[in-house]
């Protein structure tokens, strides 16, 4: 009995043990820990329905989070990339505005 209360102790305390770990892992880690949770929580066991029950919502945020931080971080190599375009289109005309004097 005692090894089986461990047992329960553990998945009890895994998933709060793996959301501290979800900002360290990579995303492809993270896509693949996403995907075992919603195979588990429609097919597993029924502490492993809970277990990823409990862990999904925290996937889902750190997920969301690193694609906003994505797509800010394109936005501003947009923007740069404009700017340094638009800086080069300018040093193009100022020799032929110094010729026409």
């Amino acid at each position: 009995m005692k090894a089986k209360s461990t047992k329960a102790k553990k998945e009890a305390t895994a998933p709060a043990g793996l959301q501290s770990q979800l900002p360290a892992m990579d995303d492809k880690a993270l896509a693949n820990l996403s995907a075992n949770a919603r195979r588990l929580e429609s097919s597993g066991s029924a502490a492993q329905r809970e277990a990823a029950t409990a862990l999904l919502p925290a996937i889902d945020a750190e997920l969301s989070a690193r694609r906003a931080t994505a797509a800010a971080a394109l936005d501003a190599a947009k923007i740069a990339r404009r700017e340094r375009l638009a800086a080069g289109r300018a040093r193009k005309t100022k020799p032929a505005a110094v010729k026409a004097s």
